[in-house]
This record gives structure tokens, C-alpha cells and sequence, in this order.
């Protein structure tokens, strides 16, 4: 009896497995697919209950920017016994945007993959607080794309929602500073924030009760350990640590500029273009426009190791050789510069492809190929149309592609993660 009514519960949540999100089961073949708001909200829910979700994918079908989509919540969160509730799967924004409201959208995350993804709206509240071991210090955590990450990887991602920071610190008690930031606020622990750009204003209170209070502003990071091939250029203020990249005094920038922005503080020596130049941090290869304000007032400086980074014009940082030639950033695969100019942009896709990736043997089954434009797959899975020379002619998830559009000729798609050929009729 009691064996029986064990698989009738192990039967029951598989059932209930199957069907979570709008879709899949978790797999690298087959992410959760989460294509509402009520799909962000479960797994919120799940999340700041205790899910983890180690090593489980997840992927973004569709853009959640209308009212009626718009997040409240974070994913990730401390509790009220100072319990930790963190993500650590992978999520792929499929290059989707995320509209949020008060919140960043992830609070909590570790050994979490955040890729591909665009968050836009405001952030006004801490995601989530935690006390030093000691008890005398409270640390609160603020971002667009994340909160707080440790032993994390955040990747092809940008932050266009404002961070203001909205609370009466004038009650602060001495001890308590906040970590703010464009795409996180606080990532340590083996972070790495890589190809990354932000371009809201993060502002926090310019007045405190307390000389011990502090506030970590960063234009990527509020402190953050490796922060790689990254630009900010929203305006920055805060009380005192602030860098137009990271405002922590650890970690290393590198490759990253800044660019036509106003970056202000009360603390002049606590202030930077690229970081604040605390002894614990490293500036490699940064650069600035040599317009921007520090403080009212432009700052010169011919050095990329300093933590002003070097001058460079606005045309240098909107220019595809210059920023190549410069600071190795790869605009076949990763960056572009929009047609109609300016600073550059993540590409819609994280890789370019061509005939000669074509697999010649595939475990996966389209039909009917040739098409005269409806091509069907096994299940619904998450699929990208390619032309011969590579560019990225559309995206979905579904159990169907529609070629209708298109002119005749052949056609590459990634399913699954394998590449095969089909001929439009």
C-alpha cells in the first residue's frame, strides 16, 4: 500500500513537472519556456521559496514590456530568518526585453547563468537585504538586471531601466550602505559581468545621517569582481564610492568605456570615470569620453591602467575599427554599431553561422523539406532561421517555422542545437 501510494505521488509531480512554464522540461534541448507573466511570477514564487533550480534552463519566448506585463517582483530573496533563496539555473532572454517596476529582476542568484536579455522600467527598492555576521553592518542590494550574485555569470545583457533609490535614510543607523548598479549591484565571489551595457540613471540619496553610512554606485556594478567588455553611459550620483563603470573598491574593469554621462558624489576622492581607484581594484585597457563630468568638471587623463580611464572623443567610442583596434571587442559575433550610428549594440543573435557549421547527420526530423513555407518540428522547441551568409532572419519557439516570407532559395536552422539545411521552394 504504501509503495503504491509513493508512485502515485512520484506520478503526480511529473505530471505537474510536465507541465510547468508554457512549456519544455528544463533540459539544455528543451528550456522551461517562459513567455508571461505568470511564468515569471512562478517561478519567482518557486525561487524565494527554496527552488534553486541548479543547472536547469530556461528561455524567454517573447518580449513582457506591455502595463499588463510589467514585473513587481524579484526572483531571489533573503527571508525573514536571514535564509538565502537563490537562482542558479540558466536563463536566456533570447534577446527578449523584461519590463520591471520597483524591483531588479533577479534579487538573488548563484552559480546562475543570466544571458541574452534586456530589462527596462525602474527600480526604486532593495531586492533583498542581509546583516555581517556581526550584526553591526546591514548591506542592501539594488540593480536592473540582478540584485546580488555570487559564483555568477551575467552575459550579452543591458539595463535602460532608472535605478533611484527611494527610502528615508536619514533613520539609517551607522553600518548600514547599499550596493547599487545598471546590470548588478553587488557581484562577487568569482562573478563575471562580460559584454554588458547600461544606459538608465542610477541615483541614490546625496545626503546621510551617518559618516560611516556608504553607497557602492557603478554605472555595470555597484561592486563586482571581473567586469569585461562593458559601457555605461547613464548619469550617476550617490553619497560617496561611485565609478561610471563599478563603484566598489574591489574588482578589476577591463576593455570597458564610459561614455557621455554625468557622474557625480559629496566625496571628490572617492570618484572615478571608470572606478573610485580603491587599493583592492584594477583598471586595464578603460577609456572615457573626455567630456563627460566628474563633479561638475571634465577630468584629463592620458593613462587606461587609471581610474579615470584614457580620453577618447564620442566619435571614437561610436566607431566599429576604434573600438576593435582599442579595446578587442568582437563585432562579428557580438557587438554591432546601428545603421543610423551611435554607440554600439548587442547583436540580435550570440553567434554568427554559416553553410560550412551545417551538421551533416541530424537526430532531429523537419518536414516537409523541400517546403513551399511551413516547416514542422517533432515538438515545440526553440528555433532560428539563418540565411547562407549567416545574418539572423527570425527566432521562435513553437513546433512549426513559417519560410512564407522569404524568396526561394535555402535556408539554415538551429534546433535543438543542431544547424540543417532547408530548401524554399
Amino acid at each position: 500500500m504504501k509503495k503504491n501510494i509513493l508512485t502515485a505521488v512520484s506520478t503526480l509531480l511529473m505530471t505537474i513537472s510536465a507541465f510547468a512554464y508554457s512549456g519544455g522540461n528544463g533540459s539544455e534541448m528543451s528550456p522551461y519556456l517562459i513567455s508571461s507573466t505568470t511564468d515569471v511570477l512562478e517561478l519567482a514564487s518557486n525561487v524565494n521559496n527554496g527552488e534553486k533550480y541548479a543547472g536547469v534552463y530556461f528561455l524567454l519566448t517573447t518580449d513582457l514590456t506591455s502595463k499588463n506585463d510589467t514585473i513587481t517582483v524579484t526572483i531571489g530573496n533573503y527571508s525573514s530568518d536571514y535564509s538565502s533563496y537563490y537562482f542558479s539555473g540558466i536563463f536566456d532572454g533570447n534577446n527578449h526585453k523584461v519590463a520591471v517596476n520597483k524591483y531588479a529582476l533577479f534579487g538573488n542568484i548563484k552559480q546562475a547563468t543570466i544571458k541574452n536579455l534586456t530589462v527596462s522600467g525602474r527600480v526604486t527598492h532593495y531586492s533583498l537585504y542581509r546583516h555581517s555576521s556581526s550584526g553591526s553592518e546591514t548591506y542592501y542590494y539594488f540593480g536592473g538586471i540582478c540584485a546580488y550574485a555570487e559564483y555568477s555569470n551575467i552575459q550579452n545583457c543591458q539595463n535602460t531601466s532608472s535605478v533611484n533609490v527611494f527610502k528615508d535614510y536619514t533613520s539609517f543607523y551607522s553600518g548600514e550602505c547599499e550596493y547599487v548598479g545598471g546590470i548588478c549591484g553587488y557581484a562577487n565571489k568569482s562573478c563575471n559581468i562580460i559584454n554588458c551595457y547600461n544606459t538608465g540613471n542610477l541615483s541614490s540619496p546625496s545626503y546621510s545621517s551617518s559618516s560611516v553610512y556608504f553607497s557602492y554606485i557603478g554605472g555595470i556594478c555597484g561592486e563586482g569582481d571581473v567586469i569585461q567588455n562593458c559601457y555605461n553611459t547613464g548619469n550617476l550620483s550617490g553619497m560617496n564610492y561611485v565609478g561610471g563603470i563599478a563603484g566598489g573598491r574591489f574588482g578589476t574593469v577591463k576593455n570597458c568605456f564610459v561614455g557621455n554621462c554625468d557622474i557625480k558624489n559629496r566625496s571628490a576622492a572617492r570618484i572615478g570615470r571608470i572606478n573610485n581607484g580603491g587599493n583592492g581594484s584594477t583598471c586595464e585597457n578603460n577609456y572615457a569620453y573626455a567630456m563627460l563630468t566628474v563633479n561638475g568638471k571634465t577630468v584629463s587623463n592620458t593613462s587606461t591602467t587609471d581610474k579615470n580611464g584614457k580620453d577618447c572623443t564620442e566619435e571614437n567610442l561610436q566607431d566599429q575599427t576604434w573600438l576593435t583596434t582599442n579595446l578587442q571587442w568582437d563585432f562579428d559575433q557580438i557587438w554591432d554599431i546601428p545603421i543610423d550610428g551611435g554607440y554600439p549594440v548587442l547583436r540580435s543573435s550570440g553567434s554568427s553561422t554559416s553553410i560550412d557549421d551545417v551538421q551533416s547527420a541530424s537526430t532531429i526530423t523537419i518536414y516537409p523539406n523541400p517546403t513551399s513555407g511551413i516547416v514542422n518540428l517533432p515538438e515545440a522547441m526553440a528555433v532560428k532561421v539563418f540565411s547562407l551568409q549567416g545574418a539572423l532572419l527570425q527566432q521562435t519557439v513553437g513546433t512549426q517555422v513559417d519560410l512564407s516570407a522569404y524568396p526561394q532559395g535555402v535556408y539554415l536552422l538551429q534546433v535543438g542545437g543542431q544547424m540543417m539545411k532547408v530548401v524554399k521552394e
